[in-house]
């Protein structure tokens, strides 16, 4: 990258600084405390909601969603009082991140928004079809000076294929439109503001619905000039964040095999991604991190999960819409309606998943979760 300018090559090395600091800060606990302890989370993931205005295809969240529906399952939501006094037990470091479902279905959002700002950074994952330009111009405004600044440091819109493909992969004819209309909305604020932040970060789940397509997508992501083009391989895990199964045995479990994805086609269409970023201003990365053996390897069922490593419960926590804690699969640590966010964070539970972690390395039913960590 020597031939980019001094600050894209800054620019570029933020997903790469954030992971390293993540491992120095788990490591350091896990290592010393083998009791389970951990810092302060370093980062805090409010799913606000299961309710979403897409019917994605693959999406766990949204068919959850249906099921409890159906089985007229009513539950209420953290309030927005409920999740200002959470963002005040967190330390000032602490990376808050507002996700969903579809997060700006929470009509209170903004202000959430405009609180946590105050002393965090923050990030937020939509699909951009429900963004009003009123809030891209407030959530830009809102934006860090820099890495180690408070405010918003970055957005990830989801993003599947093109045109109608998209259309059909998310179940609602017009999304695409209204996703590119915010994407640019957000290029253009920035543009105006002189600002780089927020980072624009697409975020793409690789799909036999979609992965001829990648070529397309990241020519797109190059057009708009966005920040990142992060393609994630899709999780078949149902017992994640608290949406669907409270397995007690889902770590055990591997997730459900693939249909069968043309192996030398995913490989071109990758391929092709780590050429043309090396030489754009849109970065690309996988989610998990990993070579591209692996994600063909990946799809063709035949993950290797003694290369992988985890140490996501030491630095992440996942607050459901309902108040309940989780580590990443569905095990509730506790829900912060009856407890503080210390208490459960370091209390048996938690610390008991994390030393079952620090035992095996990875679960068998991690595979596809793209916070783990590759070591080869």
């Amino acid at each position: 990258m020597s031939f980019l300018p001094r600050k894209v090559r800054h620019m570029l090395s933020i997903p790469r600084l954030y992971q390293l600091l993540t491992q120095v800060y788990a490591a350091i606990p896990e290592h010393l405390f083998r009791g389970g302890y951990a810092f302060p989370p370093l980062r805090v993931a409010f799913i606000l909601t299961h309710r979403c205005n897409l019917k994605c295809r693959f999406c766990m969240v949204w068919s959850s969603y249906q099921k409890e529906r159906k089985k007229g399952i009513k539950r209420q939501e953290l309030s927005l009082e409920e999740v200002k006094g959470l963002i005040d037990q967190l330390p000032g470091y602490s990376v808050i991140t507002f996700t969903g479902g579809e997060p700006f279905l929470r009509k209170d959002l903004m202000t959430m928004l405009r609180f946590a700002t105050k002393r965090h950074r923050c990030h937020i994952v939509t699909n951009g079809t429900l963004c009003r330009e009123e809030e891209i111009e407030e959530i830009v405004a809102r934006c860090v000076s820099s890495i180690w600044g408070k405010g918003v440091l970055s957005v990830g819109i989801s993003i599947e294929a093109v045109g109608e493909v998209h259309d059909k992969i998310v179940g609602v004819p017009g999304s695409f439109d209204k996703t590119l209309k915010a994407i640019k909305s957000f290029q253009h604020e920035k543009s105006k503001r002189g600002s780089r932040y927020p980072l624009v970060d697409l975020k793409i789940t690789i799909g036999d619905y979609n992965f001829a397509s990648l070529r397309e997508l990241y020519d797109l992501a190059v057009d708009l000039k966005v920040d990142l083009c992060s393609f994630q391989v899709l999780n078949t895990q149902s017992s994640s964040y608290g949406i669907e199964d409270k397995n007690p045995i889902a770590h055990l479990t591997p997730p459900k095999p693939f249909t069968h994805i043309e192996p030398e086609l995913l490989r071109e269409q990758l391929r092709f991604l780590v050429e043309r970023s090396a030489k754009a201003f849109t970065r690309v990365r996988f989610n998990p991190n990993m070579p591209l053996s692996e994600v063909v390897n990946y799809y063709l069922n035949r993950v290797d999960m003694s290369k992988f490593t985890c140490h996501t419960p030491w630095h992440t926590m996942h607050i459901g819409p309902y108040g309940e804690a989780y580590p990443c699969f569905s095990y509730p640590m506790g829900n912060v309606r009856e407890k503080k966010v210390s208490e459960i964070w370091n209390g048996e539970t938690y610390k008991g998943f994390r030393r079952k972690l620090r035992e095996e390395g990875v679960f068998p039913g991690c595979a596809g979760c793209c916070i783990m960590e590759y070591k080869g």
